[in-house]
């Protein structure tokens, strides 16, 4: 019996001999250790596996391997679903670090800090667009992710595209970026967000309230941040498609590759809209414009070392819009239709370079050189013989093309209690375009040094002053100071306050756009004044419970915004019979709101809730009228890691909000009250194939939101000529303000084939 219980052991131990182990180390983004999280073994050899295994508090895990290839599924609440393949026993420990699925108290920002800051830990008041949410919502582009946002107002213009609205400041003092480079292009007085793809988009980070000390200008309401993806595989290989009912095709590929010191990824694709319209199936001009895009990105990085990096990419975007005139003048004797594409091209180069210095020293040099063109090309069209021809008339061909060099350099490094982050930060802009900047061609200059110190006073108190001073080739810039203050009363706890004083000298197009043709009179105003502004915030949050990745916090936050000779485009009286009337950028004397927003976050295991409320009011001036309204939103997040699917639900409510149309003064005032918008999309994505594929169908503007109509017995009220504004800003019709396309069904099937 001992001899067959020795044999018994030694043929075990000899089996065991030949077992290998993995051993890893899990951690989230900011290199934090992640106890308690579940790895599973999916595959050893041929067979499938069973042994699940959980990270110790040091985030330290081994598995037995009894054999290679092997496949591991680590699971973690309110983190992504995560596959590694071994071919072979891999040498030492390996660390793997976890994307989160939702946004948690430990993400880490980048957007306005010296250097990567943990969200807990940030003076500025952030919000977090993942990956997940943006797949979830169907979005393709930055106007999609954008709109179910609390204190963000997103619209729709006919002819400029998507607009935005933030704690009721317009679209010219919000700044939009890519890896911390402004996205140049403005056309009226925002940044066209539906020609901004998110197919490469890793996050998005929020910041509401100004940003103008790190980033200038037009950051006073606040910075929209695009972070870029960063291949984590040694190569992948993938594909995306998305329908939508309304008529929208997408379609795109993607590839990346790790070797030795250097990451290289490549995506592209096209977008293609058939047009739509709420009133007809078929029709030449219908409501919202027929456009195709073709986009493509680039990025590589070159680790020169362990404390350095170097990285270029590159955007490029080809968005193709057309306009055909509607067939209301047609008859025998008129067979011609004037019929219109506009041709934009955005093409923006960056030069990243990141290394640290000493034990603490941190450099970070961002650099880009952005084009922008948009054509106009008008034919003559006779629907009888379908033969077209170049458009004689004055303004109908036409090109401005608007050129972008942004440098801005930081130093982040500490010395006892003091952090601080020192800067140079260089924009210059070059605007040509016979036909529609005054003079043919035009340029301006901003030169600035900036300081921001973090005073950590006690470990509960941290203070920080910034100042900036710039150079304005064509306006005298003031000396712009802040300060913040981020308060710890206990581990639960935070109070955050700030000031900032901000300036934004007026644009090339604010001061020389010359514009006209059969549709636009449009000039600028050399007699403009900068805006100058004051802004105030204060915000508290409180953890009320948080255990490893469960948590559940609220924050109240208020905004106070007081600016002085705010720049509006304005009608300037009734133009000739038959022709347009004549619009011109004016200063208004004051413009004041407050804006309180509360909202509260919450995970228990896969679940995740975000609701939140917003109060908005402006207050009246002698330029601008009093009036507020309210907005709500909720989102809920449920994983069903068994069926590696998830439910999504977002939900938006914006509350009855009046027109703003020029008083023929130079001012503001009053029109019809817009209805109350409920907006409500849901999803349900899931994994296939061992997470190979990925399929998201969902339902999107559920209560089928189309035109936004009049308050009963508000009449209706024609701008007449205005400009309009608020909440529901967007291209007006004769029912009311275009909100959106109906009530749509999408999918989207994504493919990911990666090793490594």
């Amino acid at each position: 019996m001992l001899r067959i219980s020795l044999l018994i052991a030694g043929i075990l131990l000899c089996g065991l001999s030949y077992a290998q182990k993995i051993s890893l180390r899990l951690v989230d983004e900011s290199g934090e250790t992640l106890p308690g999280i579940a790895i599973k073994l999916a595959k050893s050899g041929e067979q499938k596996g069973n042994e699940i295994t959980l990270s110790d508090v040091n985030g330290l895990a081994q598995l037995n391997v009894p054999a290679f290839p092997a496949q591991l599924e680590i699971f973690a609440p309110g983190q992504s679903i995560l596959v590694k393949n071994f071919g072979n026993a891999p040498e030492g420990t390996v660390q793997i670090e976890l994307g989160r699925k939702y946004t948690g108290l430990d993400e880490v920002v980048v957007t306005g800090v010296g250097k990567p800051t943990k969200l807990d830990e940030a003076v500025s008041v952030y919000r977090i667009i993942t990956a997940a949410d943006v797949r979830a919502q169907g979005a393709v582009n930055l106007q999609d992710a954008l709109r179910n946002q609390l204190g963000m107002n997103i619209g729709q213009d006919a002819m400029l595209g998507g607009t935005i609205q933030m704690q009721g400041m317009s679209g010219d003092n919000v700044k939009i970026m890519i890896d911390g480079l402004p996205v140049n292009g403005r056309e009226g007085q925002n940044v066209d967000l539906s020609m901004i793809n998110m197919a490469n988009i890793e996050r998005v980070e929020i910041v509401q309230g100004p940003m103008s000390i790190m980033y200038g200008a037009d950051a006073l309401g606040g910075v929209v941040n695009l972070i870029t993806k960063t291949n984590a595989n040694d190569w992948n290989v993938g594909a995306d498609a998305f329908y939508e009912t309304v008529g929208k095709y997408n379609f795109g590929l993607n590839g990346a590759l790790r070797k030795g010191r250097s990451n290289f990824s490549l995506s592209g694709g096209r977008n293609f809209f058939q047009g739509w319209d709420p009133f007809h199936d078929t029709v030449r001009n219908p409501l919202w414009r027929p456009k195709e895009q073709y986009f493509g990105n680039l990025k590589y990085t070159y680790r020169i070392g362990e404390d350095a990096s170097v990285t270029y990419s590159t955007d490029y975007m080809n968005d193709r819009m057309i306009i055909k005139e509607g067939l209301d003048n047609f008859s025998a004797y008129n067979k011609v239709a004037t019929d219109e594409t506009f041709i934009t091209q955005r093409w923006i180069n960056r030069l990243q370079f990141k290394w640290k210095t000493g034990t603490h020293g941190y450099w970070e040099s961002n650099n880009s050189f952005a084009f922008y063109d948009r054509s106009r090309e008008s034919v003559l069209t006779d629907l009888t013989t379908m033969e077209q021809n170049p458009s004689t008339v004055t303004g109908d061909n036409s090109k401005s093309v608007f050129n972008d060099f942004v440098s801005r350099t930081t130093y982040n490094n500490k010395a006892g209690i003091l952090h601080y982050t020192f800067g140079y930060d260089i924009n210059l802009q070059f605007a040509k375009g016979v036909e529609k900047i005054a003079g043919g061609q035009q340029n301006v200059g901003d030169y600035a040094l900036f300081l921001v110190t973090d005073i950590n006073v006690t470990d509960n108190l941290k203070l920080q002053p910034a100042i900036r001073a710039a150079y304005n080739t064509k306006y005298q810039a003031p000396v712009l100071p802040s300060f913040s203050l981020l308060y710890k009363p206990n581990s639960f706890w935070r109070i955050r306050a700030s000031y900032a004083r901000g300036f934004r000298a007026p644009t090339l197009k604010e001061l020389y756009l010359d514009f006209k043709d059969s549709n636009h009179d449009v000039f600028g105003n050399l007699g403009l004044k900068p805006e100058d502004g004051h802004h105030v915030q204060l915000s508290t949050a409180y953890n009320i419970a948080k255990s490893g990745s469960n948590y559940c916090n609220i924050s109240l936050t208020g905004y106070y915004n007081d600016v002085t000779n705010q720049i509006m485009l304005l009608a300037t009286g009734e133009g000739a019979p038959g022709s347009p009337p004549p619009y011109t950028y004016v200063n208004l004397g004051k413009f004041r709101n407050l804006n309180f927003q509360m909202q509260s976050q919450s995970q228990v295991e896969q679940l995740s809730v975000t609701l939140g409320a917003s109060y908005n009011r402006n207050i009246k001036t002698v330029s601008n009228p009093a009036f507020d309204y309210w907005e709500a939103t909720g989102n809920v997040r449920y994983a069903i890691p068994a069926w590696k699917a998830g439910i999504a639900l977002f939900y938006k409510y914006t509350g009855s909000m009046p027109l703003q149309i020029s008083d023929g003064l130079g001012g503001v005032t009053t029109g019809a009250a817009l209805k109350d918008i409920h907006n409500l999309d849901i999803s349900l994505d899931k994994n296939l194939w061992a997470n190979k594929l990925q399929l998201t169908v969902g339902v999107r503007n559920l209560f089928d939101n189309t035109i936004i109509g009049y308050q009963t017995g508000a009449g209706l009220v024609n701008p007449g000529g205005g400009s309009t504004g608020g909440a529901h800003s967007g291209g007006a019709s004769l029912g009311g303000m275009n909100l959106t396309t109906g009530r749509t069904f999408f999918t989207t099937l994504s493919f990911r084939f990666n090793k490594g």
